[in-house]
């Protein structure tokens, strides 16, 4: 008999499967996941010390809400000791001002609740890169959190990271089938696709990374969970 499936895959029940996500192993260069107390949260001392940096700039607004530094002679420096950029080189006078305009708001930011926009904006200007915010969610209304990201990153990758962080893809078994058709799993994958049609091509993308060549869908044997069956077990008695 010809073997026309070379390569099996087999999904892990739900309630087994994990994420490369769970742990911040696995994360883009980067990316801060904070906001929800109730989940891990992933390079959060990232964000406390920008938050820490608005605070410590705040003292130097007075009553009249202006500026009045202390230690300091004038914002530029203030700014440079208080929320140094990461590089090292000094920022603009249009990115002093930016800076002005931030701490402004976030004296105020209990009152507007727009902290996430002005934390995203000065990781911009401490990272010297763009950033972003998104609030990511899982299946119930309590899931969701607050990613940080910078704005380059790929919308696709944003996507992955939401779907991996609560868990929502499916994960894999992945191996070959040998000459007497039995299956030999070797490694696991994870999936982001919702389809079983997304979830085979992703499957069949792995195995040709994982083994090499251009597999086809007749050339999978691809198993999807479907379920539990419970059976009854007696005793005699007495």
């Amino acid at each position: 008999m010809e073997k026309k499936c070379l390569y099996c895959a087999k999904q892990v029940p739900p309630d087994q499967h994990g994420s490369p996500y769970i742990d911040d192993w696995d994360y883009p260069e980067g990316i801060i996941i904070c906001g929800n107390g109730k989940f891990n949260g992933v390079n959060v001392e990232d964000l406390d010390m920008v938050n820490g940096q608005l605070n410590d700039m705040t003292d130097h607004i007075g009553n009249d809400r202006k500026f009045s530094p202390r230690y300091y002679k004038n914002i530029t420096e203030m700014v440079h000791d208080i929320a140094p950029r990461e590089n090292g080189k000094p920022y603009t006078a249009a990115e002093i001002g930016i800076w002005k305009s931030l701490v402004l708001d976030w004296d105020n930011a209990y009152l507007t609740k727009d902290t996430n926009r002005i934390v995203s904006r000065a990781l911009g200007l401490i990272r010297n890169t763009p950033y972003e915010y998104k609030t990511i969610r899982g299946v119930t209304q309590s899931e969701w959190n607050i990613l940080y990201y910078p704005a380059t990153l790929d919308g696709e990758i944003i996507d992955k990271i939401e779907i991996g962080y609560f868990n929502k893809g499916t994960q894999w078994q992945i191996g070959e089938v040998d000459d007497d058709f039995n299956e030999d799993y070797e490694t696991t994958i994870y999936c982001y696709g919702w389809s079983e049609e997304m979830q085979q091509k992703e499957i069949l993308d792995n195995i040709s990374a994982y083994y090499g060549g251009d597999p086809t869908p007749e050339q999978l044997n691809m198993h999807v969970y479907d379920g539990e069956v419970t059976v009854p077990i007696y005793r005699m008695f007495p």
